[in-house]
């Protein structure tokens, strides 16, 4: 799907921030539900009650003035008389206060408002999320419900999170760019290796860290060393082989060509010598192919160096007449 580790890394870093993000709302969310959401119901129901002991030791205060004020100290207010409605404030979101008649008891709708998951109880604006309860205004009654004015009373602080929140994703987004780049710069750097490693045995890349990437680069280093080591020595064992191979060739040919030349038929023996010779080398070469592929390893035998010399100087007794060279030994077995 993507093409670059990079983008990978950065797509998988802005998931990680956006369910994180997501998860951490939840749980402040379900926090305020549990606990916070109680107190605040609370503490609007104690300014409520205080505010009624005001307004009723002051009947001479008219109720427009009242609510006003009231809405003045960054409440929302909802005024209920005779069953019809007055707002003051800032205007409310949604109208669904549950209204049946004049009010018998204190209305909690903050602390009974059902949870939502991805709603705060605390900055839904609706009648409904309100404290309420009756009092006397002007010697009339009245229903009143509050709830705080968030949007009027936070709105400094509403700014400050918003410059807050914009400047830690540009500068998330900025540092999550470059920190890719660092990231995966020495993975380039290693994927640039492999491929010179392939055009050049014993390449040696460049990349050192103590985490897990610089133990991978350092890998790739011994691994390029011993190609490197591999490859000289089958470039020596090719050589050898050519070497012990055209020894035997050289001596047949030359054997078979003495033969005709002077029916003497005891080089035969000869003949059939070089031939076994040749025999057992492929079989050499087939058994090192196969402990190659099935990794194994090569047991180590004693063996009689005088028997070692002798064939040695035997496989090479027609290229020695042939230059004229006469050979003695003098060997014992050790």
């Amino acid at each position: 799907m993507f093409k670059r580790l990079s983008t990978r890394f950065i797509i998988g870093t802005f998931h990680v921030i956006i369910v994180s993000s997501l998860l951490s709302f939840i749980i402040a969310n379900v926090y305020y539900h549990m606990t916070l959401k109680e107190q605040n119901d609370t503490r609007i129901t104690n300014t409520l009650i205080t505010q009624k002991k005001y307004i009723e030791s002051h009947p001479e205060i008219k109720p427009d003035a009242f609510f006003t004020q009231l809405a003045n100290l960054n409440f929302q207010v909802v005024a209920i008389k005779d069953g019809k409605k007055h707002f003051y404030g800032t205007p409310f979101r949604v109208k669904n206060l549950p209204y049946h008649g004049p009010l018998t008891e204190p209305y909690h709708g903050i602390k009974e408002r059902p949870f939502n998951v991805f709603v705060t109880g605390f900055f839904d604006n609706e009648t409904r999320n309100t404290v309420g309860m009756p009092m006397q205004v002007n010697g009339t009654r009245y229903d009143v419900y509050i709830r705080p004015d968030v949007g009027e009373s936070m709105h400094e602080f509403r700014i400050f999170l918003a410059i807050l929140f914009l400047c830690i994703i540009v500068f998330s987004i900025l540092f999550v760019f470059l920190s890719s780049k660092y990231i995966v710069h020495p993975v380039v750097q290693l994927k640039e290796a492999a491929r010179k490693i392939g055009d050049q045995s014993g390449y040696q890349t460049s990349v050192k860290r103590k985490d897990e990437i610089g133990v991978l680069a350092h890998e790739m280093n011994v691994m390029s060393a011993k190609i490197l080591h591999h490859e000289e020595m089958n470039q020596r064992f090719v050589a050898n082989v050519s070497h012990e191979i055209q020894s035997p060739i050289t001596n047949l040919l030359g054997q078979i060509k003495q033969l005709r030349q002077t029916k003497d038929f005891s080089l035969l023996d000869d003949i059939e010598h070089q031939s076994q010779r040749l025999s057992g080398l492929t079989k050499q070469l087939l058994m090192l192919a196969s402990l190659e592929k099935s990794g194994g390893t090569v047991e180590k035998e004693l063996f009689s160096s005088k028997l070692l010399i002798q064939e040695v100087i035997r496989n090479h007794m027609y290229a020695l007449d042939q230059k004229e060279i006469f050979v003695t030994t003098k060997l014992k077995d050790f």
